[in-house]
Formats: C-alpha cells, structure tokens, sequence
C-alpha cells in the first residue's frame, strides 16, 4: 500500500512539475525526439532487424559452436552469447540486452548463463562514444576511439568477475523449451516479423528517450541541483539522461581528458533511461533486473579505474593530439565527488543485488 502511495505521489508531482514548466517540457520532448530520431533509429534498426533474421534463421547457434570454448572458458558463457556481446559492442544500447533476452527465451541459455551475459552485453556503441561525444561534444575524433578502447575493456572485466560472482545454483541451470517455429517459416514471413519487432522496440525505446528527456530537464529546472557546481550536477543529470548530462559537462571550465573520463563513466553506466528500455525487454524473462544494475554499477567503476590509469600512462606517452592526464585530477574537488559519492553507491547498488 505504502509503495503504491510513494509511486503515485511520484507521479502527480511530475504532472505538476509538467504544468509548472511546459516550455522546458516541450523543449525537452522535441530534443529526445529528435536524438531518436536523427541518432537511435537509423542506428539501430538495421541491427535489430539483421538479429533478428540471424535468430530466426539458426545462424546464431551454430556460430556459438566455434565460439563456445572461448566465451565458455572467460566469461561462463556459451558461444551464442559472443553475438550478444559483439552486437551490442557494434550498435549500442540495448541491442545486447534484445539479443541476450531472444537467446533466453529460444532455450539457448540457461538461466544463470543469461544472468551471467546481461551484466555486460549491453553497452553504448560507436556511434555514442566515437560520434555524439568525441566528435560532436569534444571537438576530438581521435579521443573517442581511446575512449571506446576504455568501455570495451571495463565490460569484458565485468563479464569476467561475474563468471565468479554467479556460480551454478539448483535451479539456475534450467533451459526453456526451445521453439522451432520461427525456423520453420519462410524467408517472407521471417522478414516481416523481424521488421515488426525491432520497430516496436524501437518505438518504446523512442518514448523512453523522450520522457527521460524530460524528467531529466525538470529536474534541472527545479533548481534542485543549484547548490551543485556544473560538474556535480552534469554528472547527476547523466546518470538519469546520458546525453543531457554529457552536454552540461562539455560545457563546463573542466579540460577534455576530465570531460571524457566523466563521460565515459556515464556512458558504461549507460543512465536511468537505458536502464528502464533494458528492464522492459529483459522483464519477459527470468533474468532478473538485479543482475543487469549490478553490472551497469561495475562497467562504470572499471570504466573510471582504466581512464585513470590510461590517462596516466598517457603523461609518458609522446602522442599528438592526445590530452594528458592532469597531476590535479586526484585532489580535484570534483573528482573527489565523484569518487566518494557515486563509486560507493555504484558498490553498494552490487553488493545489494548480489
């Protein structure tokens, strides 16, 4: 009953908020909108369309087989879930997510094998790190392929470190009913149901993008982050609303390579918006939404651990164009806010949902 109250309480104040501030909220909606649109959309149609026709027609499978012993040996992963992993690498959130759901739900994985997987599957793509942030955000192309070197190494150390934190359990270890359906259908058919369901997906990724936009841009109306310095406060809104945050961090006093290493922590943790079209896909199955925070939490801290090293290593290293790690970042009060307010609730958040 309590939970209820809060929830609904919740809400009427975001209707209010709504009706207190209609022009951000318009402003708000048009943005998310079109970042879906110009951005989300024709990135990731063609991709969930194409893993959708690998599904339907088996290919998945039997590249598993050559990739088993690998994926198997690192990750306690079967070779199915390389396509996972490599997809979502490719096209960004939350085709990994799609992907490891579809391979739960055809009986290719068992339970603790897909736990195992949605904790570090789903990550941000090229077209995030190396486009939207470097390129556009940053002004430096070359810094987003360091960056996205960061984030494909912070979740392949996840995926290892949670081949140890979820061992076999009875139970655990129970396959689906494999359906043979959709490899009995011809090629005509197969096609028209996987353009249905990456554009229905799609579209509930759109409005997600949209009302977090929102949220996101209410929050910072409200004035309540004003006791917060730009950093702070970019950074909080990040965790709710990537871009949004990564937006307000570019515009502050800070260097590139401080700007980068925030963004890409927020980009590993992928925000609240992420989070919500993730937990609507995976909420089908029995994965269970713990798993995926607890390892959004854990990309985030590899994420800052290895950009604190690179860029240190970066001081010694004779490369043009690249930004040297500053000697004030560790006293810098912002980083320290950083690191004694997110990174203990992003441990505590994965301890929790063990």
């Amino acid at each position: 009953m309590l939970k209820k109250l809060i929830i609904a309480l919740i809400i009427l104040t975001f209707n209010i908020l709504m009706l207190m501030f209609p022009q951000e909220v318009i402003s708000a909606a048009k943005d998310g909108l079109l970042l879906w649109y110009n951005n989300v959309l024709p990135s990731l149609l063609p991709f969930m369309i194409g893993a959708n026709l690998l599904a339907g027609t088996g290919l998945i499978r039997r590249i598993g087989k050559l990739l088993h012993p690998i994926m198997m040996k690192i990750f306690g992963v079967p070779g199915a879930g390389s396509f996972a992993l490599i997809a979502g690498l490719m096209s960004g959130y939350p085709v990994g997510a799609k992907i490891a759901t579809d391979l739960r739900q055809n009986g290719t994985l068992t339970k603790i094998e897909a736990r195992r997987l949605i904790a570090f599957c789903n990550n941000a793509g090229p077209s995030l790190i190396i486009g939207s942030v470097a390129t556009t955000m940053l002004g430096a192309p070359q810094l987003g392929y360091f960056m996205l070197v960061i984030h494909i190494i912070a979740a392949l150390s996840t995926g290892v470190l949670f081949k140890f934190i979820l061992k076999d359990k009875p139970g655990t270890n129970v396959i689906l009913q494999a359906s043979n359906a959709s490899t009995n259908k011809s090629f005509v058919s197969l096609f028209g149901d996987s353009v249905t369901s990456a554009v229905t997906i799609l579209t509930q990724v759109g409005g997600f993008i949209v009302l977090f936009s929102v949220i996101a841009r209410l929050i910072d109306s409200t004035g309540l982050m004003s006791a917060l310095n730009d950093v702070s406060r970019g950074f909080l809104i990040g965790t709710i609303e990537i871009v949004n945050g990564a937006n307000i961090l570019n515009e502050t006093a800070l260097d590139t390579s401080h700007k980068a290493l925030l963004i890409g922590a927020l980009a590993a943790w992928g925000g609240l918006s992420i989070h919500a079209q993730t937990i609507n896909i995976i909420n089908k199955t029995d994965i269970g939404v713990s798993v995926y925070i607890c390892g959004k939490a854990l990309h985030m801290i590899f994420a800052i651990i290895y950009g604190l090293l690179a860029l240190k290593i970066s001081e010694y290293i004779t490369a043009p164009n690249w930004p040297v790690f500053s000697n004030s970042f560790a006293t810098n009060s912002n980083f320290g806010f950083t690191i004694v307010v997110v990174v203990p609730i992003a441990i505590f958040v994965c301890l929790k949902f063990k």
